[in-house]
């Protein structure tokens, strides 16, 4: 039986978060994030509301316990270009089911935070900082 995605009143995804601890990540590439117009490909970074660069992560995600994984693509924000490649993790990595029942298009979005190589400490939300 297929699952039935519910979503809100304005088709609004609901975010689910991804459990780090049980899934393998490795990054291959990097790239910004380009601004479309009339199905064209601008020469513009697409940013965040508050003029953050976009970015995209691509990865393959290995759930825990299985000997390979799938490509997938991360959506991510900072300022300067990530520089992070090879086995990483984020703070946060969310999942959500998009749907535009007027294009008759569905998907997945995949937008983390705190991008860092596997193994490196965490950064302190509070000033930047990194815990020892």
């Amino acid at each position: 039986m297929d699952k039935i995605f519910k979503f809100n009143s304005v088709n609004q995804p609901t975010k689910y978060p991804v459990d780090l601890d049980r899934l393998g990540i490795s990054v291959y590439d990097v790239a910004p994030k380009w601004v479309y117009q009339d199905g064209r490909r601008t020469d513009v970074q697409a940013t965040s509301k508050d003029g953050v660069p976009r970015w995209t992560i691509k990865a393959i995600l290995t759930p825990q316990g299985r000997a390979s994984g799938a490509p997938a693509e991360i959506t991510y924000y900072s300022e300067e270009r990530p520089e992070v490649m090879g086995a990483a993790t984020f703070d946060s990595l969310d999942v959500s089911v998009w749907h535009l029942p007027e294009r008759d298009m569905a998907g997945i979005a995949l937008r983390g935070t705190g991008l860092r190589s596997l193994g490196s400490s965490r950064v302190a939300a509070d000033d930047g900082a990194v815990e020892l």
